[in-house]
């Protein structure tokens, strides 16, 4: 439904609304910017044209709201395979990770499922510590991107989650203190165990970072 993207939306653009200047600057890096997780092809007309305003304000690549649109379209008409080679094709018009085929689709409920190709992630949440789910995340990733989608998936509040490497199923390493740097940078691997830390209703945390 467009309403769930239409929430994914007005999440981002709350979240965002104090560092527009500065998504200015670094919406052409590859995956920095939050607003890559938006599926812009599957929102509402109202928040379409709210999409459309902030691209013409530089805080999204010029035309990735039409060029989703036209994408949307070709999978609908010619199928995933078409879309998959437009998609390529288009490799030099859009930041790397902007325009993919799978984000011509409707997003699923939870955690999208691992890719073949990517790091297999396991991801915990303080609240449900024993039981993790399934995903999967390029390696050239940034750990940010990686949190924004990984929130917006959950419906988590990224301003209230820290993301830890759980290598050992504990609090190893706390990987936002580098946001900008990939996974690989970070040392993130194959198989590996991420916790999302949320925020507890005093204010404070669970886990504190080993000397």
């Amino acid at each position: 439904l467009a309403a769930q993207e239409d929430q994914v939306f007005g999440f981002l653009t709350e979240w965002t609304a104090a560092g527009e200047a500065e998504a200015k600057k670094q919406h052409a890096m590859n995956s920095v910017s939050p607003w890559v997780v938006c599926r812009f092809a599957h929102l509402s007309p109202a928040f379409l044209i709210e999409a459309a305003k902030l691209e013409a304000r530089g805080a999204l690549p010029p035309s990735i709201v039409s060029l989703s649109l036209a994408l949307k379209r070709t999978m609908e008409d010619c199928g995933e395979a078409e879309c998959e080679k437009q998609c390529q094709a288009l490799a030099g018009v859009a930041p790397e990770g902007w325009l993919q085929c799978r984000r011509m689709k409707r997003r699923a409920a939870g955690l999208r499922k691992p890719v073949p190709g990517e790091l297999l992630l396991y991801i915990y949440r303080s609240t449900q510590p024993e039981t993790p789910q399934e995903t999967s995340e390029c390696k050239s990733t940034t750990v940010h991107s990686l949190k924004c989608r990984l929130c917006t998936e959950l419906g988590l509040d990224p301003s209230r989650v820290r993301i830890w490497d759980f290598f050992g199923k504990r609090p190893y390493a706390l990987l936002e203190r580098n946001p900008d740097k990939t996974l690989l940078a970070r040392r993130v691997f194959d198989q590996n165990p991420i916790m999302l830390e949320e925020q507890l209703d005093s204010g404070g945390w669970s886990y504190q970072e080993e000397d």
